[in-house]
């Protein structure tokens, strides 16, 4: 069994059991067709991966005793041997696939022959998909990505690159492929693909495509061959590149999105829907759930508080009632795992004094309230995070646990079984003041690596000017262990390396920062692909005329040792650090401008690929920051949240809900009723609605 650390293969070979094996030369066809493919995956690693410092792995198909083969290559061939004609069942798991093709939607298992290319399976959602393979037949896996543009880009490079093969190979089987993967749904037919998508016009000549028409095809049908689907479409004979594939250049049309997530049934609402979160179904990325201080449009007595949701990437939003919360929640985070629909979330309780509830639902679009895993008292700020890890569900909860005893109540509650047990372990190991501070900030990589950061409260001040340590934790295996998250120690031998020490923390539960009280910001992010890579951000008092101030560092090391500030921003707050696949790191921050009626508060995301050397920066929001007044604190939030979908960063913060275009320098989209000529909100008997804070929801494209 290959992994994925080294490019070693141990071989098994059942006794009556044909097996798929690598490099045969039961014909030559095999031989050229697995070089192309393997040129072809080479250069599309290059397109999409041209900064990684990581190698591309081996092509290959990976042999193991109970007939699954593991996929880690967008495209594959393989040729199933044995005894001629024999046919056997076997599964192709695609779960490393999955974790790192970005964005990725579908795969395809086809058959080849020289008459016809032939869909065996397709596997939209899941892990495994099953199919018979007859020995003596080729077979071909792809890899479709979710987004048409730009990924249709690196598809046509791909095909380009196969299409350059010696003449002694039939070029007919490519045009099935190309039109398979280039086929469209029904409103497309006979449309060519450069109208349709005029981003790809400007790179025409590099892909040596003069005209592509679209075809249509049937969903619901396979078995069947390709081509007899696709309508409209024969590329007469085979193109041969000119050039080689290439990164598309700085400057490719960016859209952006921002979204006021208000739905217009709600139009008339006035109320403060702060401190904000999201997550994204991985099975369906169109699939997102949003939280802020959102009230049940039904008011209180309910019993239910509500979540938005929305189906369709964002464009539209509708309030779900299945928060078993009457009526609105306190503190609430989210998180969704590799199983469609299925939603947990970490709350605060209203009218429950600091009662923390996990909870889960299977399908987050349903209308039956989420069902209570865990409950605790004494507990502040639940900030939780979850993914699937072979069979189970792992869900990681960190909270300030005030019940733990000596004051170290920076604490971790932890399932490794889809919520049916919990277990807390704290990851405090030094003498407190008392408490740690309310953040406590868990992050997954796709290896199964948990790293946890907080803030360590040492000491107090007048003024109520906190002593902190800023610390990360490490667990290699998720908390499988017998001594949870004590993988990183730190220069005293104690578990947690102390990547800031003793930085100053102005506590006030007070209007401090414009209308916004401060004291507890904190994200951290580690690398999907590669967890040696992980990110923190915080705000601390620098003491140089500043309020709040954000800072950015990193470790290269597993956490072992950090650089200095990368990027600071003052009087800024609410902080979130996010890693794409790509190596990109996108950080989002609301600053506080100015002063009485000329305050702004400005809504920016950085991308960076050098440690913020050079950035690309994205303004979400600039609205005034003295208007509306405040309901309750926190004002606009103690967090907001950040996370990599594919090839994009996607979030969620909250501000003034003004319908004024200016205000929204990428553009905005409102949903409730509103009238952008006289910046006016409205209800639906077009009557003027005061402003509020509204949540927005945000996606723009990771920088290359």
């Amino acid at each position: 069994m290959s992994t994925s650390r080294d490019n070693r293969q141990t071989k098994w070979k059942p006794p009556s059991v044909p097996r798929f094996e690598r490099g045969s030369v039961r014909k030559a066809f095999i031989w050229i067709l697995l070089a192309l493919l393997m040129c072809a995956t080479i250069w599309l690693a290059a397109c999409r991966h041209e900064d990684d410092e990581e190698p591309k792995q081996e092509m290959r198909a990976t042999e193991v005793p109970s007939n699954v083969f593991t996929l880690r290559d967008e495209v594959l061939a393989f040729e199933a041997h044995g005894e001629e004609g024999a046919r056997f069942d076997a599964e192709l798991d695609i779960s490393e696939l999955r974790n790192r093709v970005d964005n990725m939607d579908t795969v395809l298992l086809l058959q080849y022959t020289p008459d016809s290319l032939t869909e065996l399976a397709r596997l939209p959602d899941g892990a495994r998909l099953s199919a018979s393979f007859v020995v003596g037949r080729t077979y071909l896996v792809f890899a479709l990505p979710t987004d048409f543009w730009p990924n249709i880009y690196y598809v046509l490079c791909q095909l380009n690159q196969l299409r350059a093969a010696p003449s002694r190979v039939d070029p007919g089987f490519l045009d099935p492929i190309c039109l398979r993967i280039l086929c469209a749904p029904d409103q497309f037919l006979g449309k060519d693909l450069y109208t349709e998508f005029p981003d790809l016009e400007q790179f025409r000549d590099e892909l040596d495509f003069d005209s592509i028409p679209l075809g249509g095809w049937d969903p619901t049908m396979t078995g069947g061959s390709i081509c007899d689907r696709c309508l409209g479409y024969r590329q007469p004979e085979p193109v041969f590149p000119t050039k080689k594939c290439t990164k598309p250049p700085q400057g490719t049309p960016a859209v952006v999105k921002v979204i006021n997530m208000i739905p217009e049934t709600f139009s008339s609402e006035t109320n403060q829907d702060s401190e904000p979160f999201l997550t994204v179904d991985p099975t369906a990325t169109d699939r997102m759930v949003g939280s802020a201080f959102t009230v049940n449009p039904n008011g209180f007595g309910t019993g239910l508080a509500p979540v938005f949701i929305t189906t369709d990437g964002g464009d539209t939003w509708w309030l779900n009632n299945i928060i078993p919360s009457d009526g609105v929640t306190g503190d609430i985070t989210l998180g969704t795992v590799d199983v469609p629909r299925r939603l947990y979330a970490g709350i605060l309780r209203r009218s429950a004094d600091l009662l923390m509830d996990i909870l889960r639902t299977n399908d987050f679009t349903g209308a039956t309230p989420m069902a209570v895993l865990s409950t605790r008292p004494d507990v502040d700020q639940p900030f939780l995070q979850a993914k699937k890890v072979s069979l189970n569900d792992r869900v990681y909860v960190g909270n300030n646990d005030f019940s733990q005893p000596g004051g170290r109540t920076a604490t971790v509650d932890v399932s490794l079984d889809g919520g049916a047990t919990f277990n807390s372990f704290v990851i405090e190991s030094r003498a407190t003041l008392g408490q740690d501070g309310p953040s406590v900030r868990p992050t997954i990589s796709g290896d199964g690596t948990v790293y946890v950061a907080y803030f360590g409260w040492r000491s107090v001040a007048a003024g109520n000017l906190i002593t902190s340590d800023v610390v990360v934790v490490r667990d290699d295996n998720g908390a499988t262990g017998a001594t949870p998250f004590q993988d990183l120690l730190g220069s005293d031998g104690l578990s947690g390396v102390r990547m800031a020490a003793g930085v100053t923390i102005p506590w006030s539960n007070a209007q401090t920062l414009g209308f916004e009280r401060i004291g507890s910001t904190l994200s951290a992010a580690v690398h999907p692909t590669n967890s040696d890579i992980v990110y923190v951000a915080w705000c601390d008092r620098v003491g140089t005329g500043d309020i709040y101030t954000v800072h950015v560092r990193r470790s290269t090391d597993r956490g072992v040792n950090w650089t200095g500030d990368l990027r600071t921003i003052t009087n800024a707050t609410c902080c979130a650090v996010a890693i794409a696949n790509n190596g990109t790191v996108g950080l989002l921050y609301q600053q506080y401008t100015g002063s009485g009626s000329s305050s702004r508060w400005i809504t920016n995301l950085e991308q960076t690929r050098d440690g913020f050397t050079n950035m690309e920066t994205t303004r979400l929001a600039n609205v005034p920051g003295n208007q509306p007044a405040p309901q309750f604190l926190p004002y606009i939030g103690d967090y907001n949240f950040l996370l990599s979908v594919g090839q994009q960063f996607r979030g969620i913060f909250s501000a003034n809900n003004t319908p004024d275009p200016n205000n929204f320098p990428s553009g905005v989209t409102y949903q409730r009723y509103h009238d952008f000529s006289t910046k006016t909100l409205k209800d639906g008997g077009g009557n003027p609605v005061a402003i509020s804070i509204d949540p927005f929801y945000f996606s723009v494209p990771t920088m290359r």
